[in-house]
Order: C-alpha cells, then structure tokens, then sequence
C-alpha cells in the first residue's frame, strides 16, 4: 500500500472516530440545548478557525467558478448542514448507539448510489451486503419487536441523515475532486456555519439558548467543533479525494464501535440486540464492500479508483490556479 494511501486510511479512522464521540456528546446535551443551536455553535467555532487559517495562510488559492461554488454550497446544504441537522434531531429521541448502528448502512448505500450516479458496477456480493446490513438496522428499529412495526421518529431522522451523507459524498468525488482539500474544507463549514444560523433564527431562538447553555455544554460544541468538523471535515475530504467514496465511507463501520466503548465508559450497557444488529450490519458491509472475496486491501483500492475515477482525466471541475 502506497504511503499516501496509508496516510489516507489514518485520517479516514481517525475522523470517524471523533465522529462517533460527537454522537455521544450530542446525546448528552441535546435534552438541553435545540438541535439547530448546538449545530449553529458548532460550526460557528469551526468557521471561525477555517477563516484564520485562511488568513494565516495567506497564499493565492484555486479560483472557482460560479458553477463549480454553486455545487459546493448546495452539497453543502445538503451533506453538512442537513446531514448535522438530521443527527441532531434524531438524537432527540433515539441513543447515540441506535444512531450510529442506523448510520452503518451509509458505506452500501453509497456503493449503490455510486452504481447509479458514477456508474460503477454493483455485484452480486454488494447486493447481498446491502440485505444483511438492512436486516441488521431493521432490528435497531424494532427493537426485536416485529408485531405493529413503527419506525420511531428519531429512526426516521437518521434514516434522512444517512441518504443525505451517501449522496454527498457521491457527488463530492464528482464535483469536487480536485479542489484543494483545505480549500474545500472551508467553504463546507463556513456555508453550513450560515445556513444553521439562518434555520436557528427562523426556528428556534438560539441567542437565549446557548446563553443559558451550561459551560459543560459549551465545551462539548468547542469539541464538536474543533475535532468533530475542523480536524475531521479535512481528513474526509483528503479520504474522498484519495480513497473514492466508496473505500472512505466503509470506515463509517467503526463508529458504531466506536459509540460503543464511549457509551460503555458512561456506564451506559448495550443491549442484546444492539450487539446483535452491530453483528449483522458490519457483517454485511463486509460482505457487500467486496473484502472478503478481494485478495487485499490494494486490490480492493485499484478496482474503486478505476470504477470511480473514470471523469477525473475529463478535469470537470472548473478550478484554475492562480
């Protein structure tokens, strides 16, 4: 495995990671503080310090078309804002757990949005994946408890968080790969910075909110939005860019375990069929993403990026270096 590929799959664990600690510290604040307010701090903080760093850094940077910062900031809408929005809602009324098992669906549905949008091939294997890991979160859903099925409403929200995250990431290897990742890292937070703001304001009343928000509260957003959107936007995207969304979106597996052992370390014990349905989803990504039938890990990268990357030599996104 190639040094770059390597660095890449470091950064990828180590954003999900800190994504899988933003569930939890989501969940212990959201009963306090309204969802789109704790977003809204969030990515004010992680605008704030993109925004110095630009500043800081001073060099000239890609100049972007109108076309290409119109896709930006609507996938931005989409992927950072209405993705954060959706999770946070949802964890109004669901675990941090359940949330993050929901989320373990997203690498296969990205592979099959991937079929569809950048016409990489899905094989009978994905296929398979996708039922097993289906069959998995339907368990998160029920609760085991097949008689009346009702998807409770915080289900529902993570259901729209993870379509909106597939969707994202497809689009952002096609319209955004080659964009410089910092570059990139900082329209997405600044844009979901105003966009949360703007629904705060329309919504809820965040000024009396988060100045009655306990300073405990305020050090889980200054986490969130150092750790959990500077650090680990930046390492997502170099993923995107390097490993193809397919590979990148593959290490969201790791969040559930990851919630896990931080709900554990809370005192807060799993359930059977939490540990079950853990079982069945990460077992079908594995199946579904092809590791168990690819010779390595290398193989596996060869055939995402020639099935992935047939439009990078087309150069469509308009960026243009000083």
């Amino acid at each position: 495995m190639a040094k770059k590929d390597f660095q890449a799959w470091i950064m990828v664990i180590i954003c999900v990671f800190f994504w899988g600690s933003n569930l939890n510290a989501v969940k212990a604040i959201v009963d306090s503080v309204s969802p789109l307010s704790i977003a809204a701090e969030r990515f004010s903080i992680a605008a704030m310090i993109m925004l110095l760093l630009r500043m800081i850094q001073g060099r000239a940077e890609s100049t972007l078309s109108r076309l290409t910062q119109c896709q930006i900031l609507l996938l931005s809408l989409m992927g950072v804002a209405g993705f954060n929005f959706a999770i946070f809602a949802g964890l109004q009324y669901t675990s941090a757990l359940n949330a993050s098992l929901i989320m373990a669906i997203n690498p296969l549905l990205t592979s099959l949005l991937s079929s569809i949008i950048l016409k990489s091939p899905l094989h009978g294997s994905q296929v398979v994946g996708i039922l097993i890991s289906l069959l998995g979160v339907s368990f998160v859903i029920t609760g085991n408890d097949w008689s009346g099925i009702k998807i409770g409403t915080g289900d529902y929200y993570i259901l729209v968080a993870c379509l909106c995250w597939a969707c994202y990431n497809v689009l952002s290897l096609r319209f955004t790969i080659n964009i410089p990742t910092l570059q990139l890292t900082r329209w997405n937070l600044v844009s979901a910075a105003v966009y949360l703001w703007v629904g705060a304001i329309i919504w809820e009343e965040p000024i009396q909110t988060l100045s009655e928000a306990t300073d405990f509260d305020h050090t889980l957003m200054i986490y969130m939005g150092i750790c959990g959107s500077v650090i680990a936007y930046f390492f997502w995207f170099r993923g995107i860019q390097t490993l193809g969304p397919s590979l990148t979106s593959l290490c969201l597996n790791l969040a559930p375990i990851f919630t896990l052992l931080i709900s554990i370390y809370m005192g807060q014990s799993p359930s059977p069929t939490q540990l079950f349905s853990m079982v069945g989803v990460l077992g079908g990504v594995l199946i579904g993403s092809g590791y168990l039938s690819q010779a390595s890990v290398s193989q596996r990268l060869k055939y995402t990026r020639k099935n992935e990357y047939p439009f990078k030599k087309q150069r469509i996104v308009a960026c243009e270096q000083k």
